[in-house]
Protein backbone atom coordinates (compact mmCIF):
# COMPACT_ATOMS: atom_id res chain seq x y z
CA UNK A 1 0.00 0.00 0.00
CA UNK A 2 1.59 3.51 -1.23
CA UNK A 3 1.99 5.54 1.74
CA UNK A 4 0.86 9.06 1.88
CA UNK A 5 2.37 12.05 1.14
CA UNK A 6 1.39 13.50 4.75
CA UNK A 7 3.90 10.48 6.13
CA UNK A 8 6.78 11.18 4.20
CA UNK A 9 6.67 14.48 4.05
CA UNK A 10 6.90 14.02 8.38
CA UNK A 11 9.77 11.71 7.75
CA UNK A 12 11.38 13.91 4.76
CA UNK A 13 11.25 16.86 7.75
CA UNK A 14 13.19 14.88 10.34
CA UNK A 15 15.41 13.74 8.08
CA UNK A 16 16.39 17.30 6.64
CA UNK A 17 16.78 18.34 10.43
CA UNK A 18 18.92 16.12 10.74
CA UNK A 19 21.03 16.37 7.92
CA UNK A 20 21.07 19.97 8.70
CA UNK A 21 22.34 19.27 12.28
CA UNK A 22 25.12 17.10 10.79
CA UNK A 23 26.41 19.17 8.04
CA UNK A 24 26.65 22.39 10.44
CA UNK A 25 28.34 19.96 13.17
CA UNK A 26 30.75 19.34 10.34
CA UNK A 27 31.10 23.00 9.25
CA UNK A 28 32.33 23.71 12.51
CA UNK A 29 34.72 20.70 12.47
CA UNK A 30 36.46 22.13 9.27
CA UNK A 31 36.84 25.80 11.30
CA UNK A 32 38.22 24.56 14.73
CA UNK A 33 40.19 21.82 12.86
CA UNK A 34 38.35 18.77 14.64
CA UNK A 35 36.63 17.29 11.64
CA UNK A 36 37.22 13.98 11.27
CA UNK A 37 36.07 11.30 8.70
CA UNK A 38 33.07 9.76 10.86
CA UNK A 39 31.87 13.20 10.57
CA UNK A 40 31.93 12.98 7.31
CA UNK A 41 30.30 9.70 7.19
CA UNK A 42 27.58 10.55 9.55
CA UNK A 43 26.52 13.54 7.36
CA UNK A 44 26.36 10.74 4.18
CA UNK A 45 24.07 8.69 6.13
CA UNK A 46 21.95 10.97 6.96
CA UNK A 47 21.86 12.36 3.35
CA UNK A 48 21.47 9.04 2.26
CA UNK A 49 18.07 8.77 4.26
CA UNK A 50 17.28 11.74 2.67
CA UNK A 51 17.75 11.07 -0.51
CA UNK A 52 15.36 8.24 -0.35
CA UNK A 53 12.68 9.59 0.84
CA UNK A 54 13.38 12.50 -1.87
CA UNK A 55 13.26 9.21 -4.27
CA UNK A 56 10.23 8.38 -3.14
CA UNK A 57 8.54 11.28 -2.99
CA UNK A 58 9.46 11.12 -7.12
CA UNK A 59 7.93 8.57 -7.90
CA UNK A 60 4.57 9.79 -6.05
CA UNK A 61 4.11 13.13 -8.19
CA UNK A 62 4.77 10.96 -11.01
CA UNK A 63 1.60 9.38 -10.71
CA UNK A 64 0.10 12.99 -10.51
CA UNK A 65 -1.20 13.32 -13.53
CA UNK A 66 -2.73 16.93 -14.59
CA UNK A 67 -3.15 17.50 -10.73
CA UNK A 68 -5.73 20.35 -9.61
CA UNK A 69 -4.88 20.58 -6.07
CA UNK A 70 -3.66 23.00 -5.01
CA UNK A 71 -1.46 21.38 -1.90
CA UNK A 72 -0.40 18.82 -4.24
CA UNK A 73 0.66 21.22 -6.62
CA UNK A 74 2.71 23.39 -3.63
CA UNK A 75 4.43 19.58 -2.94
CA UNK A 76 5.18 18.77 -6.51
CA UNK A 77 7.18 22.25 -6.80
CA UNK A 78 8.49 21.36 -3.74
CA UNK A 79 9.83 18.08 -4.80
CA UNK A 80 10.79 19.71 -7.71
CA UNK A 81 12.95 22.22 -6.21
CA UNK A 82 14.47 19.24 -3.74
CA UNK A 83 15.20 16.68 -6.99
CA UNK A 84 17.68 19.88 -8.19
CA UNK A 85 19.18 22.65 -6.45
CA UNK A 86 19.27 21.45 -3.29
CA UNK A 87 20.71 17.74 -3.80
CA UNK A 88 23.21 19.08 -5.66
CA UNK A 89 24.26 21.34 -3.49
CA UNK A 90 24.32 18.40 -0.37
CA UNK A 91 26.04 16.22 -2.85
CA UNK A 92 29.09 19.00 -3.75
CA UNK A 93 28.93 19.98 0.21
CA UNK A 94 30.00 16.20 1.34
CA UNK A 95 32.20 15.84 -1.67
CA UNK A 96 34.07 19.35 -0.01
CA UNK A 97 33.85 17.68 3.32
CA UNK A 98 35.56 14.40 2.32
CA UNK A 99 38.70 17.35 0.95
CA UNK A 100 38.24 19.41 4.20
CA UNK A 101 38.59 16.11 6.60
CA UNK A 102 41.58 14.96 4.65
CA UNK A 103 43.12 18.30 4.30
CA UNK A 104 42.86 18.62 8.41
CA UNK A 105 44.14 15.52 9.22
CA UNK A 106 46.85 17.04 7.37
CA UNK A 107 46.77 20.20 9.42
CA UNK A 108 46.48 18.33 12.61
CA UNK A 109 49.82 15.99 11.75
CA UNK A 110 51.74 18.82 10.47
CA UNK A 111 50.49 20.55 14.68
CA UNK A 112 51.51 16.68 16.21
CA UNK A 113 54.80 17.12 14.22
CA UNK A 114 55.34 20.90 15.04
CA UNK A 115 55.02 19.46 18.54
CA UNK A 116 57.56 17.22 18.48
CA UNK A 117 60.13 19.52 16.92
CA UNK A 118 59.71 22.27 19.89
CA UNK A 119 60.03 18.72 22.37
CA UNK A 120 62.90 18.12 20.69
CA UNK A 121 64.56 21.16 21.14
CA UNK A 122 64.01 21.28 24.86
CA UNK A 123 64.32 17.70 25.40
CA UNK A 124 67.60 16.94 22.94
CA UNK A 125 69.13 19.86 22.07
CA UNK A 126 69.07 22.00 25.77
CA UNK A 127 70.78 19.45 27.23
CA UNK A 128 73.48 18.55 25.36
CA UNK A 129 74.37 22.44 24.88
CA UNK A 130 73.70 22.38 28.80
CA UNK A 131 76.79 19.48 28.62
CA UNK A 132 78.92 21.08 26.37
CA UNK A 133 79.29 24.10 29.13
CA UNK A 134 79.85 21.98 31.95
CA UNK A 135 82.71 19.99 29.55
CA UNK A 136 84.35 23.12 28.86
CA UNK A 137 84.95 23.92 32.04
CA UNK A 138 86.43 20.27 32.55
CA UNK A 139 88.43 21.07 29.62
CA UNK A 140 89.91 24.26 30.77
CA UNK A 141 90.88 22.69 33.97
CA UNK A 142 92.51 19.95 32.16
CA UNK A 143 94.52 22.59 29.90
CA UNK A 144 95.43 24.44 33.21
CA UNK A 145 97.15 21.16 34.48
CA UNK A 146 98.83 20.84 30.87
CA UNK A 147 96.53 17.03 31.77
CA UNK A 148 96.53 16.39 27.47
CA UNK A 149 94.93 12.81 27.74
CA UNK A 150 92.27 14.64 29.81
CA UNK A 151 92.00 17.49 27.94
CA UNK A 152 91.72 15.58 24.62
CA UNK A 153 89.22 13.32 25.75
CA UNK A 154 86.93 16.04 27.27
CA UNK A 155 87.45 18.01 24.06
CA UNK A 156 85.97 14.84 21.90
CA UNK A 157 83.50 14.16 24.59
CA UNK A 158 82.71 18.03 23.87
CA UNK A 159 82.66 18.23 20.45
CA UNK A 160 80.38 14.98 20.04
CA UNK A 161 77.62 16.71 22.53
CA UNK A 162 77.93 19.80 20.31
CA UNK A 163 77.66 17.50 17.16
CA UNK A 164 74.29 16.31 18.21
CA UNK A 165 73.16 19.73 18.62
CA UNK A 166 74.41 20.99 15.01
CA UNK A 167 70.65 19.97 12.84
CA UNK A 168 68.89 22.07 15.49
CA UNK A 169 71.04 24.87 15.25
CA UNK A 170 70.44 25.51 11.26
CA UNK A 171 67.29 26.39 9.53
CA UNK A 172 68.33 23.31 6.96
CA UNK A 173 68.30 20.90 9.87
CA UNK A 174 65.41 22.78 11.72
CA UNK A 175 63.42 21.88 7.85
CA UNK A 176 64.36 18.31 8.03
CA UNK A 177 63.42 17.44 11.78
CA UNK A 178 60.26 19.17 10.83
CA UNK A 179 59.78 17.18 7.46
CA UNK A 180 60.92 13.57 9.43
CA UNK A 181 58.26 14.45 12.02
CA UNK A 182 55.60 15.18 9.85
CA UNK A 183 56.48 11.79 7.35
CA UNK A 184 56.08 9.87 10.11
CA UNK A 185 52.60 11.10 10.49
CA UNK A 186 52.09 10.82 6.49
CA UNK A 187 52.10 14.58 6.15
CA UNK A 188 54.75 17.01 4.32
CA UNK A 189 57.13 19.67 5.78
CA UNK A 190 54.08 22.28 3.88
CA UNK A 191 51.44 21.24 7.34
CA UNK A 192 54.20 22.69 9.55
CA UNK A 193 54.08 25.83 10.62
CA UNK A 194 57.87 27.15 10.72
CA UNK A 195 57.23 30.42 11.71
CA UNK A 196 55.61 29.10 14.58
CA UNK A 197 56.76 31.94 17.76
CA UNK A 198 57.98 28.74 20.03
CA UNK A 199 59.67 26.68 17.31
CA UNK A 200 61.67 30.21 16.52
CA UNK A 201 62.24 31.08 19.72
CA UNK A 202 63.27 27.78 20.49
CA UNK A 203 65.40 27.95 17.24
CA UNK A 204 67.10 31.40 18.20
CA UNK A 205 67.87 30.32 21.78
CA UNK A 206 69.91 26.94 20.32
CA UNK A 207 71.27 28.91 17.10
CA UNK A 208 73.28 31.24 19.49
CA UNK A 209 74.21 29.08 22.27
CA UNK A 210 75.25 26.98 19.65
CA UNK A 211 77.30 29.81 17.95
CA UNK A 212 78.76 31.19 20.81
CA UNK A 213 80.40 27.36 22.20
CA UNK A 214 81.35 26.66 18.83
CA UNK A 215 83.46 29.90 19.24
CA UNK A 216 84.95 28.59 22.50
CA UNK A 217 86.25 25.43 21.48
CA UNK A 218 87.74 26.75 18.27
CA UNK A 219 89.31 29.20 20.51
CA UNK A 220 90.36 26.46 22.45
CA UNK A 221 91.63 24.74 19.33
CA UNK A 222 95.18 25.89 19.19
CA UNK A 223 96.45 24.67 22.52
CA UNK A 224 94.42 21.44 22.25
CA UNK A 225 96.38 20.64 18.83
CA UNK A 226 99.35 21.60 20.70
CA UNK A 227 98.98 19.35 23.73
CA UNK A 228 98.28 16.82 21.07
CA UNK A 229 101.11 17.20 19.28
CA UNK A 230 103.12 16.59 22.68
CA UNK A 231 101.66 13.35 23.18
CA UNK A 232 102.10 12.08 19.96
CA UNK A 233 105.63 12.69 20.21
CA UNK A 234 106.11 11.20 22.96
CA UNK A 235 107.38 7.58 23.33
CA UNK A 236 104.61 5.49 24.19
CA UNK A 237 104.44 4.21 27.75
CA UNK A 238 103.28 0.52 29.03
CA UNK A 239 104.43 -2.16 32.05
CA UNK A 240 104.95 -4.67 28.82
CA UNK A 241 109.01 -5.01 28.46
CA UNK A 242 108.87 -6.80 25.55
CA UNK A 243 110.74 -5.26 22.90
CA UNK A 244 108.07 -6.40 20.27
CA UNK A 245 105.40 -5.27 21.48
CA UNK A 246 106.76 -1.59 22.38
CA UNK A 247 107.52 -2.45 18.39
CA UNK A 248 103.86 -2.96 17.94
CA UNK A 249 102.74 -0.37 20.17
CA UNK A 250 104.66 2.46 18.58
CA UNK A 251 103.55 1.49 15.02
CA UNK A 252 100.16 1.61 16.32
CA UNK A 253 100.99 5.11 17.68
CA UNK A 254 101.95 5.98 14.04
CA UNK A 255 99.12 5.04 12.42
CA UNK A 256 96.81 6.90 14.86
CA UNK A 257 99.17 9.98 14.34
CA UNK A 258 98.35 9.61 10.99
CA UNK A 259 94.80 9.50 10.81
CA UNK A 260 95.10 12.68 12.85
CA UNK A 261 97.47 14.37 10.33
CA UNK A 262 95.33 13.29 7.39
CA UNK A 263 91.79 14.62 9.35
CA UNK A 264 93.83 17.95 10.02
CA UNK A 265 94.84 18.51 6.56
CA UNK A 266 90.78 17.65 5.39
CA UNK A 267 89.80 19.71 8.18
CA UNK A 268 91.72 22.98 6.29
CA UNK A 269 90.71 22.36 3.20
CA UNK A 270 87.24 22.41 4.88
CA UNK A 271 87.44 25.21 6.48
CA UNK A 272 88.81 27.23 2.97
CA UNK A 273 85.78 25.92 1.11
CA UNK A 274 83.34 27.21 3.98
CA UNK A 275 84.68 30.55 3.71
CA UNK A 276 84.12 30.54 0.22
CA UNK A 277 80.42 30.72 1.34
CA UNK A 278 81.09 34.33 2.40
CA UNK A 279 83.01 35.67 -0.16
CA UNK A 280 80.61 34.39 -2.91
CA UNK A 281 77.35 36.38 -0.51
CA UNK A 282 79.77 39.48 -0.98
CA UNK A 283 79.44 38.88 -4.74
CA UNK A 284 75.64 37.59 -4.95
CA UNK A 285 74.33 40.90 -2.85
CA UNK A 286 75.92 42.74 -5.78
CA UNK A 287 75.05 40.70 -8.77
CA UNK A 288 72.72 41.39 -11.78
CA UNK A 289 70.19 38.92 -13.43
CA UNK A 290 72.92 37.95 -16.14
CA UNK A 291 74.80 36.46 -13.77
CA UNK A 292 72.91 34.98 -11.01
CA UNK A 293 73.25 31.13 -12.90
CA UNK A 294 77.05 31.86 -12.39
CA UNK A 295 76.46 32.91 -8.57
CA UNK A 296 74.19 29.69 -8.36
CA UNK A 297 76.62 27.31 -10.28
CA UNK A 298 79.58 28.64 -7.98
CA UNK A 299 77.94 28.02 -4.71
CA UNK A 300 76.81 23.98 -6.06
CA UNK A 301 80.82 23.78 -6.82
CA UNK A 302 81.37 25.38 -2.95
CA UNK A 303 78.97 22.44 -1.74
CA UNK A 304 80.06 19.88 -3.72
CA UNK A 305 83.80 20.57 -2.41
CA UNK A 306 82.42 20.93 1.21
CA UNK A 307 80.77 17.79 0.87
CA UNK A 308 83.69 16.10 -0.44
CA UNK A 309 86.63 16.98 1.47
CA UNK A 310 84.58 16.34 4.71
CA UNK A 311 83.08 12.97 3.36
CA UNK A 312 87.38 12.14 2.51
CA UNK A 313 88.12 12.96 6.39
CA UNK A 314 85.06 11.08 7.42
CA UNK A 315 85.59 8.11 4.79
CA UNK A 316 89.53 7.75 6.04
CA UNK A 317 88.59 7.46 10.02
CA UNK A 318 86.02 4.64 9.02
CA UNK A 319 88.15 2.90 7.28
CA UNK A 320 91.20 3.31 9.75
CA UNK A 321 89.77 3.31 13.82
CA UNK A 322 86.13 4.15 13.80
CA UNK A 323 85.08 -0.01 14.00
CA UNK A 324 85.93 -2.88 14.94
CA UNK A 325 86.37 -4.16 11.48
CA UNK A 326 88.61 -0.80 10.27
CA UNK A 327 91.95 -1.68 9.26
CA UNK A 328 93.98 -0.24 12.16
CA UNK A 329 91.31 -1.20 14.81
CA UNK A 330 91.84 -4.77 13.46
CA UNK A 331 95.53 -4.57 13.08
CA UNK A 332 95.89 -3.47 17.09
CA UNK A 333 93.43 -6.43 17.86
CA UNK A 334 95.99 -8.68 16.06
CA UNK A 335 99.22 -6.90 18.22
CA UNK A 336 97.06 -7.77 21.73
CA UNK A 337 97.43 -4.15 22.27
CA UNK A 338 96.17 -3.64 25.85
CA UNK A 339 93.68 -1.53 27.40
CA UNK A 340 95.89 0.45 29.75
CA UNK A 341 98.19 1.12 26.38
CA UNK A 342 95.47 2.37 24.37
CA UNK A 343 93.77 4.60 26.97
CA UNK A 344 97.56 6.10 28.01
CA UNK A 345 98.91 6.10 24.44
CA UNK A 346 96.15 5.44 21.69
CA UNK A 347 92.85 6.72 22.96
CA UNK A 348 94.07 10.37 23.01
CA UNK A 349 95.22 10.34 19.51
CA UNK A 350 91.91 8.74 18.87
CA UNK A 351 89.83 11.54 20.45
CA UNK A 352 91.78 14.15 18.34
CA UNK A 353 91.30 12.21 15.00
CA UNK A 354 87.61 11.99 15.98
CA UNK A 355 86.94 15.88 17.31
CA UNK A 356 89.08 17.23 13.56
CA UNK A 357 86.20 14.74 12.05
CA UNK A 358 83.33 16.75 13.51
CA UNK A 359 84.81 19.95 13.10
CA UNK A 360 85.07 18.80 9.47
CA UNK A 361 81.54 17.95 9.79
CA UNK A 362 80.71 20.68 11.01
CA UNK A 363 82.27 23.08 8.89
CA UNK A 364 79.64 20.96 5.65
CA UNK A 365 76.46 21.17 7.54
CA UNK A 366 76.70 24.95 9.39
CA UNK A 367 77.82 25.92 5.31
CA UNK A 368 74.50 25.09 3.78
CA UNK A 369 72.19 27.65 5.52
CA UNK A 370 74.63 30.59 4.19
CA UNK A 371 74.87 28.45 0.47
CA UNK A 372 70.68 28.27 0.35
CA UNK A 373 70.18 31.75 1.42
CA UNK A 374 71.98 32.59 -1.94
CA UNK A 375 70.41 30.67 -3.65
CA UNK A 376 66.78 31.48 -2.48
CA UNK A 377 68.24 34.64 -3.20
CA UNK A 378 69.08 34.68 -6.85
CA UNK A 379 65.90 32.47 -7.30
CA UNK A 380 63.38 35.34 -5.46
CA UNK A 381 65.75 38.40 -6.96
CA UNK A 382 66.20 37.24 -10.67
CA UNK A 383 64.31 34.20 -11.18
CA UNK A 384 67.39 31.71 -11.83
CA UNK A 385 66.19 28.40 -12.46
CA UNK A 386 69.55 26.87 -11.96
CA UNK A 387 68.99 28.27 -8.34
CA UNK A 388 65.60 26.74 -7.77
CA UNK A 389 67.45 23.39 -9.17
CA UNK A 390 70.39 23.85 -6.92
CA UNK A 391 68.03 23.79 -4.07
CA UNK A 392 67.38 20.23 -4.34
CA UNK A 393 71.16 19.56 -4.11
CA UNK A 394 72.34 21.69 -1.41
CA UNK A 395 70.90 20.57 1.62
CA UNK A 396 71.45 18.29 4.51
Amino acid sequence: MARKKEIIQKEWDTAQENLTTALNKATKGVEDLTLTAKDVEDAQAKYDIWKTLLNESIVKIADWKNEKDKKRLEWMKYVETQKTKVDRNYVARIKELWTDAATILRKIAGREALTEVINQYGNDAQPKLEKVSEVVKEIVAAIKDRDAVAALQRHGAALNYLKGVTSYASKAGMKKLAADAAKVRKATLNEVDLNDKDLRTCFTKTATAYEKLTKVLDDLEPTIGELADELSQKEPETDNPDPLYKTHLKEIQSDYKEVVAFALSGLAKTKKNQAGVGSLAGIAAKTTADKADKVADAAVTIFENLKREYGAVDKHIQETIRTTSSTVTVKKKSYGITEADQTKTLAPLMNRAFALNYQAKAAFENSIDGLRDILEDMAARFGSEKAKTALGTVTM
